[in-house]
């Protein structure tokens, strides 16, 4: 079953942006507009130092509505400084929507000074939307986004040149229009189980779902759950049935490091408990 969606879709025309980097971001939402789908809802943010919101909520993928984004766009010109925070506020704003899929499409180059705050912001308000940062220009902050896309379970896309906007933005829409399990959780039923990633994202038709741990025993099973659409689904796996391969310690280590970085980006541990956590896995893995 086709989920309805929720899109918001929040464009940076600051300053920065101006040139090839404003012509690859305009031609990527005009690309993503017209992959809207009828029974989908979407509304267009955009912002530099100031923020506007094409619609006052999300509103219905009609051809009138999506002509009217279409023009918007067309209008819209780089100028002005980059203050992310409220946009990302504004494009997180679910109060006025009932339950289901919503997904934040975010083009940026991400030009911007106060990334803390913006990963507070992430893990502050990141319950049911999801957020796909789409890098704009040769040199997108792809630190910024790559760790905003982990913390907003959603995936980091990077468009360097006009002629990827196409084929980047297929891919994109492709993932985004084939949600198959959210809001994915895996337990195991032996204890003391170390998993990563700590975020688990969810898991999108034609691609697997790749979760390193270390046990003691391999023995007992995974289980594996979330929603399809509205429905509960799970699955149990047998641990026992389990083939050998290598240097999955190092996958699993390289992981806890990842994790180890998000924690201290959310504030979870201090940096002396981060860099310590970090020191130990890469001696002890020879990373």
């Amino acid at each position: 079953t086709v989920q309805s969606r929720e899109i918001i879709f929040v464009i940076d025309n600051s300053g920065s942006m101006s040139g090839t980097s404003m012509r690859q971001a305009k031609a990527s939402l005009r690309y993503a507009l017209s992959r809207l789908n009828p029974g989908d809802r979407f509304n267009v943010i955009r912002f530099d130092n100031t923020l506007t919101k094409l619609f006052t909520d999300s509103v219905d993928a009609t051809e009138q509505n999506i002509d009217n984004a279409r023009q918007y766009v067309a209008s819209l010109e780089a100028q002005g400084g980059t203050e992310m925070l409220p946009a990302l506020h504004a494009a997180f704003d679910d109060s006025h929507q009932t339950d289901g899929l919503r997904q934040i499409v975010f083009l940026t180059d991400g030009e911007i000074s106060n990334e803390q705050q913006m990963f507070d912001v992430l893990a502050s308000r990141r319950d049911r939307s999801r957020l796909f940062m789409v890098g704009i220009g040769s040199a997108p902050n792809t630190y910024l986004m790559n760790k905003a896309a982990e913390i907003g379970r959603g995936t980091f896309t990077h468009i360097g040149s006009s002629e990827e906007v196409d084929e980047r933005m297929r891919e994109l829409f492709n993932k985004l229009e084939n949600p198959a399990v959210t809001n994915v959780k895996a337990n195991f039923s032996q204890e003391g189980v170390s998993l990563t990633p700590g975020i688990l994202p969810d898991i999108y038709r034609g691609e697997p779902l790749v979760i390193a741990a270390r046990l003691k025993h391999v023995t007992g099973t995974l289980t594996v759950e979330g929603n399809v659409g509205s429905r509960p689904w799970k699955i149990a796996l047998p641990l026992d049935a389990a083939s050998n391969a290598e240097g999955i310690s190092k996958i699993w280590a390289r992981r806890k490091i990842d994790d180890a970085e998000v924690d201290l980006t959310l504030n979870r541990i201090s940096p002396q408990a981060a860099e310590a956590r970090i020191l130990r896995l890469a001696l002890e893995h020879h990373l």
